[in-house]
């Protein structure tokens, strides 16, 4: 996917994409392709399973530290992108090849894997959003969410593979979310 169809992606479906003017550019120590993404391609504002990045349009990345006022120095190589749900920051780990991760603040930090670099937490949230946005029924405006089918399932499976194939190890956050949508379908 190149940027053009990306930012129209988005637009057509009424997201915000979140406008980065980082004003410590060099401070944050990142490689030219995060640091492409992160001022160029940019993230949505919301994104489902969920998520916010609108930290990313206050102009600065804050270290989980500097997000959380703390003072545990293994935290100084997470940079806040955005949050989940939970209020659990998003992370770039520094330390770990730019991997985007979150880290679970009710569990001393845990270290949550997500996708291997921003452009594919990109791609896979749009992946996600295409999936969701076909089970939303809104015909009769109560947007009730429609059943998939397991052949659905495994054709999305199969895209976030395909995407970055390590996103759905054992214990990580797509794994984690994929299962949730099938619990959902089968005991709602």
């Amino acid at each position: 996917m190149d940027l053009n169809t990306y930012k129209i992606y988005w637009r057509e479906n009424n997201e915000i994409l979140q406008v980065a003017d980082f004003q410590q550019i060099d401070e944050l120590n990142i490689n030219q392709n995060t640091l492409t993404f992160l001022t160029k391609w940019v993230l949505p504002s919301s994104a489902a399973p969920f998520l916010s990045f609108s930290e990313i349009s206050e102009g600065e990345i804050l270290s989980v530290n500097m997000f959380f006022n703390l003072d545990w120095p293994e935290l100084d190589s997470f940079l806040v992108i955005g949050t989940n749900g939970s209020g659990d920051p998003i992370c770039i780990d520094k330390n770990l090849e730019e991997k985007i991760v979150y880290l679970n603040h009710d569990n001393d930090f845990e270290r949550i894997y997500i996708n291997q670099d921003v452009y594919k937490l990109a791609s896979s949230l749009i992946r996600y959003h295409q999936f969701i946005s076909l089970l939303i029924d809104s015909s009769n405006l109560n947007y009730e969410r429609k059943k998939f089918t397991d052949e659905s399932f495994e054709e999305l499976k199969s895209d976030f593979l395909t995407i970055d194939n390590t996103c759905l190890d054992e214990n990580s956050f797509w794994s984690s979310e994929l299962d949730a949508l099938l619990w959902e379908r089968d005991h709602e």
